[in-house]
């Protein structure tokens, strides 16, 4: 994202008068060196000066959001996310088609763990690009997110160890969990594939598409079909070793 910005603003300060081509260069300058509360002060001069200036707006969102630290009750904290949306939002309303404006507020949405309103924007992005194979993977880790809790409270209530083998062994437990999360599992398995499609050696992809196969396994009502479901899931962790392997033979690190 900062080598995209950097290259959008070279090429929009020409047009710009004096004083907003000064402050930008200032507020651009306070970001690359990573003094983003000074870098947001420029970026808000320039945009009184020039409200519809996209590229400010657009770095002024980003200056707030590489603030705020997920996981943070803090307050400021909090209103750093909610002026970072506000801003890209803003891009949006400038550029409705802005894809890195869509992406950062599904991004900032999911570092919140807000995950249907990170679904909701997520799906937007795809709308708009479907060959978006991050978005395709984030949809598929956000599936991975809204029900592994629930899942795990499940095997231990049964008293199960992490390696243990499934399906839980109450029918009840395995039904509440399919009719909770069926839909929720079945959407990220096909959103990964999505990604894998578009690009088949996205080793990320396969290692969420494994994950949410196994344990969507345990809510099976047999060891027959507990087995079958782990052996489908095992591919995709033999493929996923095997893509590393070869970027790795590819790229040696030095």
């Amino acid at each position: 994202m900062r080598i995209f910005l950097l290259a959008c603003a070279a090429l929009s300060l020409a047009a710009q008068p004096p004083d907003t081509e000064r402050r930008m260069a200032q507020g651009i300058e306070a970001y690359r060196n990573g003094r983003y509360a000074a870098a947001a002060g420029h970026f808000t001069a320039v945009l009184q000066m020039d409200p519809g200036y996209v590229d400010a707006r657009l770095y002024l969102a980003t200056a707030y959001m590489v603030q705020y630290v997920p996981g943070s009750q803090d307050p400021n904290n909090l209103h750093l996310a909610l002026k970072a949306i506000d801003e890209f939002q803003e891009v949006l309303n400038l550029d409705p088609e802005h894809e890195l404006a869509l992406s950062s507020i599904a991004s900032l949405y999911y570092r919140q763990k807000k995950y249907d309103d990170a679904t909701e924007w997520y799906e937007k992005l795809t709308s708009l690009d479907p060959d978006n194979k991050e978005a395709w993977y984030s949809l598929g880790v956000i599936a991975w997110n809204r029900f592994y809790p629930a899942q795990q409270a499940a095997r231990s209530k049964a008293g199960m160890k992490q390696d243990d083998p499934g399906p839980l062994p109450d029918s009840a437990a395995r039904q509440d969990l399919r009719q909770r999360y069926s839909a929720i599992v079945g959407a990220g398995i096909e959103n990964l594939k999505k990604a894998l499609t578009i690009d088949p050696r996205y080793e990320d992809a396969m290692s969420y598409l494994n994950l949410l196969m196994r344990e969507r396994a345990d809510w099976l009502d047999s060891a027959e079909e507990y087995r079958k479901e782990i052996a489908a899931a095992d591919v995709w962790v033999a493929k996923a070793m095997e893509t590393r392997k070869l970027k790795a033979e590819r790229h040696p690190q030095p």
